[in-house]
């Protein structure tokens, strides 16, 4: 009995786990909609170099650097201000003068991912944050 239950629930894709009736799989949904946040860096050359604030500052080794890059984009700006002045003394000190990082932007993305699956933007930008290193543009 139990095993002739178990088997009509996966032919019918009901997906429950039979002894506690939790969904086994997420349900799935029908927005194929992501928003990030991504964060790139312009030299004092002129180059565009993608930035990763955990390089430098360990403690957002985590994914905690999210947590602060959306700051940029609320009342509380100056947190994340400070943050990248931190960072940018820390990154800037071993490179040669031309490496250094001068402005550092901040993009909020959208990307349909179903119907824009080979965009090589990855979504369009709907907000944008630039911060000078040493004092916001």
């Amino acid at each position: 009995m139990i095993v002739a239950t178990f088997l009509a629930v996966c032919t019918q894709h009901l997906k429950y786990f039979p002894l506690s009736a939790f969904p086994m799989y997420a349900a799935v949904g029908t927005q194929s909609v992501v928003r990030y946040l991504h964060i790139v860096g312009i030299t004092a050359s002129g180059e565009i170099v993608e930035i990763h604030l955990d390089d430098e500052i360990g403690a957002l080794a985590d994914g905690r650097s999210k947590r602060f890059l959306k700051e940029a984009f609320s009342r509380r700006v100056h947190i994340l201000n400070q943050l990248l002045e931190t960072w940018g003394g820390l990154y800037n000190a071993d490179r040669a003068m031309e490496d250094h990082i001068v402005e550092v932007v901040v993009t909020r993305k959208r990307w349909d991912y179903e119907l824009e699956s080979h965009d090589p933007e990855r979504g369009r930008v709907f907000q944008r944050y630039v911060y000078r290193l040493g004092g916001k543009l």
